[in-house]
């Protein structure tokens, strides 16, 4: 699918939540403005050069037909976990079990690595390549989740946007991915919508004689 974004545009705006994990669940892109139907960052040849580089994923895009169904099928069920956690509801046992599946798509093993910092024990992918990485963004999931508090972990408020980020605000009060972007389209939607509703409020009023 050709891309309607800058070339540049992957690399500065769609990988800024400073986590593999979210950077793949934000990659099923949603116009916020919701003109425009869902894109799949997976089939744009530049996010995908963009992510492998940020965080620097031993493997060649594009992934194969079984990798690119297994990172949608995650894609899909971290989209229903972060759903939950923004709710402020439990993630099911069934989706633990489903990204358990997922993280055994990829078995690891350990190595002794030794470098300047001394010797330690670091876990391999038995089979590197791209299921390897379905697995590496699950991990780094879990990670996420079990570090975050409550009420961090939130979707952008825009309806049509989707956007899933990490409020770092001191009181919880971020409620939008940019305020650039839905926040200015949000607060313009909300002025003209009580603009309108105002001129419709002297419209009904009745005339004094």
């Amino acid at each position: 699918m050709p891309s309607h974004l800058p070339p540049d545009f992957a690399a500065t705006h769609f990988l800024s939540e400073d986590n593999l994990s979210l950077d793949l669940l934000n990659s099923e892109h949603f116009d916020y403005r919701g003109k425009r139907p869902p894109q799949d960052l997976l089939e744009d040849a530049g996010w995908l050069g963009a992510w492998v580089r940020r965080w620097q994923l031993p493997v060649t895009p594009p992934p194969d037909a079984l990798a690119l169904t297994a990172l949608r099928a995650l894609r899909a069920l971290l989209r229903g976990m972060a759903t939950k956690l923004a709710a402020k509801q439990p993630i099911t046992g069934e989706q633990w079990e489903e990204l358990n599946a997922l993280l055994a798509l990829s078995p690891l093993y350990q190595q002794v690595v030794q470098d300047a910092a001394g010797v330690r024990l670091a876990l391999r992918p038995l089979h590197p390549g791209w299921m390897s990485v379905v697995s590496q963004v699950a991990a780094a999931w879990v990670d996420l989740v079990a570090g975050t508090p409550s009420g961090r972990l939130k979707v952008c408020a825009n309806p049509a946007c989707r956007w899933v980020f990490l409020d770092q605000s001191h009181n919880q009060s971020r409620r939008w991915c940019r305020q650039w972007a839905c926040g200015n389209l949000m607060n313009v939607r909300q002025h003209r919508a009580l603009r309108s509703q105002g001129s419709g409020r002297k419209k009904d009023a009745p005339e004094r004689s």
